[in-house]
């Protein structure tokens, strides 16, 4: 991921807490958004616990904005969505890699009376969604056509799963080809599985682990403990996907690099699902004619060896 650094921040009726971020412009940019946020009192106790804001592979170099206007108030983020592990191996077409959705920061109080960061999705990108929509029901898991949406290569899943700690739950993608793709949680650890789901980078580019498998499976290396139900909010594009768990509390973003669209959606897990709601989504361009100037562009970072 790159350089890391933390930061003590205070909020209101807080401690400090450490946040730590994957490169340092992403660290004084969110430290500086994290401080409109909160700084209303001098610094209390320090909390030793460092943060992080993604447990996935694929969110480095975060930003964040400033002149959001006063009545919105919100520290809002973008990533960009790979890994220099593998970024040079990564196929490109018309450009290479993507940022991740824009997300609001927030710091919020937990159960057990501790304070986190947490980022979901901004609400903007409700208005993306396209009916039909796709009820996934609710008592049991099972196959579900994603032919019926809209559109099958841009969907958002909600799910809402009965949580134990030795439980395992969450979303299988598959498609014509017969590649999978596994995400969810299991044995209180998040988990993203992308070993069959298409394109496999199988060796990192730099480092120590040059001869490990880097982009196959990736378990979470913090627990998580939800309560009686864990919300999975997962976007699923062509070749990524973001999954935002319990508001935000723990978020996973990935790349995948299916050979050809999912088309199925398949729950698994021993507990009972609580309730689930896909959403085939809109394009975010707002005019077709901008889309075709932006590929007809030149890219003379395509295809060459960048540091």
């Amino acid at each position: 991921m790159g350089a890391l650094a933390h930061r003590s921040l205070s909020a209101p009726s807080m401690g400090a807490i450490s946040v730590r971020l994957p490169y340092l412009a992403t660290y004084r940019c969110v430290v500086r958004s994290l401080v409109m946020l909160a700084m209303e009192r001098s610094a209390g106790p320090v909390s030793s616990e460092v943060q992080w804001l993604d447990y996935g592979r694929d969110n480095y170099a975060g930003v964040t904005f400033s002149g959001i206007p006063a009545r919105d108030g919100r520290a809002l983020y973008l990533g960009w969505m790979s890994n220099w592990q593998y970024a040079r191996r990564v196929p490109t077409t018309g450009w290479r890699s993507a940022m991740t959705l824009p997300r609001s920061i927030h710091i919020i109080q937990q159960m057990s009376g501790g304070y986190r960061v947490a980022s979901r999705p901004v609400e903007e990108l409700q208005k993306l969604r396209m009916r039909p929509t796709l009820n996934l029901g609710s008592g049991g898991t099972g196959p579900h056509s994603l032919r019926s949406l809209p559109n099958a290569q841009r969907f958002e899943i909600v799910l809402s799963f009965r949580w134990s700690p030795k439980s395992r739950g969450g979303l299988l993608l598959n498609n014509s080809m017969g590649e999978t793709y596994r995400v969810g949680f299991e044995n209180g650890f998040l988990f993203s599985d992308r070993t069959r789901s298409g394109l496999h980078l199988a060796r990192c580019d730099r480092g120590i682990d040059a001869e490990v498998d880097c982009f196959g499976s990736h378990v979470s290396r913090e627990a998580y403990t939800a309560t009686e139900v864990v919300e999975l909010h997962l976007f699923v594009d062509e070749t990524s996907m973001e999954m935002f768990v319990d508001g935000g509390v723990r978020i996973l973003t990935e790349l995948i690099h299916p050979t050809s669209p999912f088309t199925q959606a398949a729950l698994f897990g021993e507990n009972a699902l609580v309730g689930g709601t896909a959403y085939s989504l809109a394009k975010a361009w707002r005019r077709p004619a901008l889309q075709n100037a932006c590929q007809a562009l030149p890219h003379p970072l395509i295809d060459t060896d960048v540091e």
